[in-house]
């Protein structure tokens, strides 16, 4: 009987032992993994997004630009100062340039700038042949022309094609200091909860592992907690732009598959900047939140719907044809043009310029190609005088 029980200690003990052995290795294997593996992937999607947002604002203001272009140079205005200057403002960019297709400098948002050229090869080898070209500068740290930045920066080189020609390049900056912030807190939050868990578990198992079952639902609803946080947006609760891709990639095979008939719908707030400037940050983000409130109420429970970015949300509508896009359209847009939103300032209307595609309208099928044309109208309602609806063709 004894020797049962001693060997039933021995027993106990050696699993016990095991477990903790196995849960603190366990516990430096996850603190490796996150720091080899899950925070540089967290950060190289950061700069894609920044990239990819470079590229996008790139392609607005190679519109802007080469409205004044001739005997193959760029001319800057003043009209496309001011344009640029609220440009830098509505893309929250940090600082912006516009190079020669011989690397001059013709704007820079700082004037000392103006004028120097552009002599590394990345310029001449990479952005002169088309390609865009980027950096992350560190706080503190060099910029690609040998500044040192005072903040965490994405810088991108553009370049500027006309008839297929180089003729020129943007270089966009993107303060990416607060996002990064963010995601080093979230990491952080992350390894405090893995700590946290990891010292529940050992108590645990020290008194017999007692509560292993519930340890393990906690660390269920914590990754659950965890998707969920990566593919919805934290301010208006739908999903967030990277989500709304991945689920964009999937409905474009389905497409391909069964020829049915989507439509992408982009669409963002006239003078959103105007709410800010007047009524504070505090009040925008109440006004984004009750309009995500009203786009919920209109659209169908199949509609993909998502924050794009700042005060642009992009809808994904299946099986629907242009003539009842447009009714929805037009629905959405009336709905939040007659609905003032509620805040803690009082009552706010807003409207909204909205431009869409259908997937049969878009010769070369791509994420890129439908958000472009759905992108484009919306860029042509805008400057049609914005509220109201248009249709790439």
């Amino acid at each position: 009987m004894t020797s049962d029980r001693i060997k039933y200690t021995i027993s106990t003990s050696f699993i016990v032992y095991t477990i903790l052995s196995l849960v603190i290795l366990a516990t430096i294997g996850m603190s490796v993994f996150q720091s080899q593996f899950i925070y540089p992937r967290f950060l190289k999607q950061l700069i894609d997004n920044t990239e990819n947002e470079a590229i996008r604002t790139g392609n607005h203001l190679k519109r802007i630009v080469l409205e004044h272009f001739s005997d193959e140079q760029i001319k800057i205005s003043d009209k496309t100062k001011v344009s640029l200057e609220i440009i830098v403002t509505d893309y929250d960019l940090w600082k912006i340039k516009i190079f020669s297709n011989l690397g001059e400098i013709l704007y820079s948002t700082s004037d000392g700038d103006i004028g120097i050229f552009n002599k590394k090869s990345y310029f001449h080898d990479i952005v002169a042949k088309g390609n865009t070209y980027t950096k992350v500068v560190a706080k503190d740290g060099i910029s690609l022309e040998g500044q040192k930045i005072t903040s965490d920066v994405v810088e991108t080189y553009v370049p500027i094609l006309h008839q297929n020609e180089f003729v020129g390049a943007f270089e966009l900056y993107y303060n990416i200091t607060a996002r990064k912030k963010a995601m080093d807190e979230l990491i952080s939050r992350f390894n405090n909860l893995l700590y946290i868990l990891t010292l529940i578990i050992i108590v645990i198992v020290v008194l017999v592992m007692l509560g292993f079952r519930k340890s393990m639902q906690d660390r269920k609803r914590f990754e659950i907690a965890l998707f969920e946080m990566a593919n919805t947006d934290k301010l208006t609760g739908i999903y967030n732009r990277r989500r709304f891709l991945e689920l964009l990639e999937i409905e474009i095979d389905k497409f391909n598959r069964y020829k049915s008939n989507p439509c992408i719908m982009l669409f963002d707030i006239d003078h959103f900047k105007n709410v800010n400037d007047t009524y504070g940050h505090q009040v925008g983000d109440e006004v984004l939140v009750g309009l995500a409130g009203i786009c919920k109420k209109v659209l169908r429970k199949t509609d993909i719907f998502s924050r794009y970015g700042g005060e642009e949300f992009i809808l994904f509508l299946p099986e629907i044809d242009e003539e009842n896009a447009l009714n929805v359209a037009e629905k959405l847009r009336n709905t939040i043009a007659s609905t003032p939103i509620p805040s803690s300032e009082g009552e706010i209307s807003i409207t909204i310029s909205i431009g869409f595609t259908l997937f049969k309208t878009v010769d070369a099928l791509s994420m890129d190609s439908l958000i472009k044309q759905a992108d484009d109208a919306l860029y042509k309602a805008k400057n049609r005088g914005r509220n109201q609806v248009v249709c790439a063709k």
